[in-house]
């Protein structure tokens, strides 16, 4: 006598299919999929599917509910291994499928962005032009900030430093533009004289001039007239050559030394460049030293 497939199973001490779910874990794995595919879930709900389908294909040909067992466990051998098998390839599918579907989204925004700026072109050029000013304004505070505070000078004691400089103003006490001490100046020779604030002061002046070198093209290069002392105060030698001394200032023999980024690019790192002529802003000058590359004059707003 066959039974009905619908009607009562009796326990089997080896149940080969999965657990049953409840109706809140099935409600539940349903949201899981929202955040995310979940390979342990779809493998336990396709293996129980089809496991049951195959017990009650058996239970429909005659046998008993134990033997219809027996005979799946026997079709499908070791479950857990065949459920991690799997899993394993069900999540190496996800993971090809999430990439390609990735990149398709971003072929797709691509295509779609370039159509709406294309048609707008108006608004298209207004957003160009807003975001340049804005990565340039940025870009330029990044700047400042970047070289007054984040990484100011590595002079000795640098935290003992301070740039000193007169503000101007005209009538009605409105602050003109700041202006550099000359070294040679006669505030600038008061202070050093007077000041009881300071171990020491070296005046600098700095700005662009144009440098020719023989029947070279003439360029346009900073540079600054500073002190005898200033290398002592910046913690740095020449490489080449030596620095400016008092003898070079009392005789006011125009002498130059050149930064190393000049001395590579115009004279190819030659030692040789020493003792030679440069003319700066129309005047004859001669070469005594080279600075190295860390030799840097305070960056004043």
């Amino acid at each position: 006598m066959r039974r009905n497939p619908s009607s009562e199973r009796p326990e089997h001490p080896e149940d080969v299919r999965p657990a049953p779910n409840s109706r809140l874990a099935k409600m539940l794995r349903r949201y899981v999929h929202f955040w995310g595919p979940r390979a342990d879930v779809d493998v336990d709900d396709e293996l129980a599917f089809h496991m049951d389908m195959r017990i009650d294909d058996h239970l429909a040909r005659g046998m008993t509910d134990a033997e219809a067992r027996d005979a799946v466990a026997r079709r499908v051998g070791n479950l857990t291994a065949v459920r991690a098998q799997c899993i394993n390839i069900d999540s190496r599918r996800n993971r090809r499928m999430t990439r390609a579907q990735l990149i398709d989204s971003f072929v797709q925004d691509v295509r779609f962005g370039v159509r709406t700026l294309r048609r707008q072109k108006g608004w298209t050029a207004v957003g160009i032009l807003t975001l340049a000013l804005g990565i340039g304004a940025n870009t330029a505070v990044f700047s400042v900030i970047d070289t007054l505070v984040l990484h100011p000078l590595a002079y000795p004691d640098a935290s003992r430093l301070a740039v000193v400089f007169l503000q101007p103003t005209q009538s009605g006490g409105a602050s003109g533009v700041s202006v550099y001490l000359t070294p040679d100046s006669k505030t600038a020779k008061a202070w050093q004289t007077n000041a009881r604030s300071f171990d020491d002061l070296e005046g600098f002046a700095s700005g662009d001039m144009i440098m020719r070198r023989g029947t070279d093209q003439a360029s346009v290069v900073h540079g600054a007239s500073v002190q005898p002392g200033f290398a002592a105060l910046a913690g740095q030698r020449p490489i080449v050559g030596r620095f400016f001394t008092l003898a070079d200032r009392k005789s006011k023999s125009k002498v130059a030394v050149l930064g190393e980024g000049i001395w590579r690019a115009r004279f190819g790192g030659d030692r040789g460049a020493v003792g030679q002529s440069i003319g700066l802003d129309g005047a004859l000058y001669t070469i005594i030293g080279v600075m190295p590359a860390a030799f840097q004059l305070p960056a004043v707003l």
